[in-house]
């Protein structure tokens, strides 16, 4: 396979790194599920022998950060295993495959998590895996832990969008922590079309929303439209008075 020219090469990886499920960053980096938590979980795991799936697991896994934390969600171990693929081969793999794994997966991340990027200062990664990631994400999705819309999570967005130059789709998925299992969201949820005041947010702040896709993940209408009231109650009015100000300033400035 090595023999193919690399066009052709980074098309097969291309396709190869793409996953239905996204890739749940705060839940691989920080798994909950040690050694210890799993002997007490043992209907979760495939094999009726624990001591046999760690085993395997650990074989598999051992270039992850922190490979004695061998269970993981089934949602999960694809990444993981395409993660340890594309470092586990030759250099022209690794050259290829990295930017190809942070570009065509979805990552989802806590806001604390993105931040950590600005000045690679994400543990569990490498430096230079963490500018490579900042330049190739194309989608996030942001878990935010207050599990409704506040007036910070929306107003972070344009500087967040600044960390990551290629992202052309943006999620938020509220949740109430960014380590659960996934499948407790990735089995209820389903992506909305943000409401018309959302996107008169991000117009305030200078996104353009036909360029950038966006979208809210919520487990049912009800949830929905209790996001789409808060957003509109409370987000919306504090958004445009801000920017109403800010507009204010810069005419009077343009003007002196």
């Amino acid at each position: 396979m090595l023999q193919l020219p690399n066009e052709v090469l980074s098309m097969i990886i291309d396709h190869a790194m793409t996953r239905d499920d996204p890739l749940f960053l705060d839940y691989l980096l920080q798994n909950p599920y040690p050694v210890e938590k799993a002997r007490r979980r043992a209907d979760y795991l495939p094999d009726k022998d624990i001591e046999t799936a760690a085993r395997r697991e650990r074989k598999v896994y051992t270039s992850w950060p922190n490979p004695d934390q061998f269970y993981l969600s089934p949602s999960q171990r694809p990444h993981l295993q395409d993660w340890c693929f594309i470092n586990s081969t030759c250099r022209l793999l690794r050259t290829l495959g990295k930017p190809a794994f942070f570009a065509r997966k979805t990552f989802v991340l806590s806001p604390e998590l993105a931040d950590k990027f600005r000045n690679s200062r994400l543990r569990g990664l490498s430096k230079e895996d963490q500018q490579l990631a900042r330049r190739c994400f194309t989608s996030l999705v942001f878990a935010i832990g207050d599990y409704f819309f506040v007036p910070k999570s929306v107003l972070s967005l344009p500087r967040r969008l600044e960390i990551f130059p290629r992202v052309t789709r943006v999620d938020y998925l509220p949740c109430r922590d960014p380590c659960d299992r996934p499948e407790a969201y990735l089995e209820s949820i389903r992506r909305r079309k943000p409401p018309a005041c959302f996107v008169e947010c991000l117009r305030l702040m200078g996104i353009d929303a036909k360029t950038l896709d966006v979208g809210i993940m919520v487990d049912s209408d009800d949830h929905f439209r209790r996001c789409e009231n808060n957003i509109l109650t409370g987000i919306y009015p504090l958004l445009k008075h801000v920017w109403t100000i800010k507009a204010r300033e810069t005419s009077s400035g343009m003007a002196s």
